[in-house]
């Protein structure tokens, strides 16, 4: 199996979480990049929004619009990509979270 090369990226993006109407899973909306994620729990909500912009990344990569991708939203390349090989990439973009606040009822997910 092919090893990994670590690409880190400078930038964040803004994560609004909130449990679902029965609080059996947490929710993760992020508008800049247009994704939502979901988790059992807050770890697994942390791992699923790395795993989501990884893919992300992944895919404005594979159709060579990733300088477009960053440029559009603010961040850098840290790391340097290698030349195309048989290692996998995986992205990191840092992210933070905040609660939305529990009187705000707009689209409510079940």
């Amino acid at each position: 199996m092919p090893s990994t090369n670590v690409i880190h990226i400078e930038g964040q993006t803004l994560w609004t979480v909130f449990p679902n109407r029965d609080r059996t899973r947490w929710i993760a909306v992020c508008d800049a990049v247009g994704l939502t994620v979901e988790g059992r729990s807050q770890s697994e909500l942390a791992e699923s929004i790395a795993e989501s912009l990884d893919l992300v990344l992944q895919d404005v990569f594979e159709r060579d619009e990733f300088e477009a991708f960053l440029l559009q939203h603010g961040w850098r390349q840290a790391t340097p990509i290698p030349p195309r090989s048989r290692r996998r990439l995986r992205f990191e973009v840092p992210f933070y979270t905040v609660p939305r606040p529990s009187h705000d009822r707009e689209a409510a997910v079940y």
